[in-house]
């Protein structure tokens, strides 16, 4: 990790750039053994936020993916903390149960901490909103491989 030690110490002036995260997370794949999910999530996190739609942003959350166990598929389905955060504020603002889709994909992932985020979200809105409990109803009746945890949220 020393030799990386410059790269890391031009942060400061590159923080808003996913290609700065994105050529980080590369050097430190290709370094020493030291590369694991807990040293690297962060990187790739940054990567992703900074602009959701880049070919930079794919391929950290496939890599995100791939260190949590989860296929491509269903790594590109996989949502972090902040998109998860977004997607509960445009459902309030706009009420619309259509913006809570990519978030209801989540539910067919293995357990892991954005689907606890995701979880916990659900949770949030169904105390705020009727339509929400409505919505995975509805939800329930068309996915099976939800159903555990959509029975869980609707009877909670």
């Amino acid at each position: 990790a020393a030799i990386l030690d410059p790269y890391i110490a031009m942060e400061k002036l590159f923080r808003s750039f996913p290609s700065y995260y994105y050529s980080l997370w590369q050097g430190m794949k290709a370094g020493d053994n030291s590369y694991s999910l807990y040293n690297i999530q962060g990187v790739l996190e940054k990567t992703i936020i900074l602009n959701t739609a880049s070919p930079f942003s794919r391929e950290s959350r496939e890599e995100l993916g791939r260190l949590m166990g989860l296929s491509q598929a269903e790594s590109e389905i996989l949502l972090i903390g902040p998109e998860i955060d977004e997607i509960a504020y445009k459902f309030l603002e706009s009420g619309d149960t259509r913006t809570l889709d990519s978030a209801l994909l989540m539910l067919s992932l293995p357990n892991n901490e954005y689907t606890d985020a995701t979880i916990n979200m659900f949770l949030f809105l169904l105390e705020q909103t009727p339509s929400v409990k409505e919505y995975l109803y509805s939800a329930a009746a068309i996915n099976e491989t939800m159903d555990i945890r959509l029975s869980n949220l609707i009877n909670y």
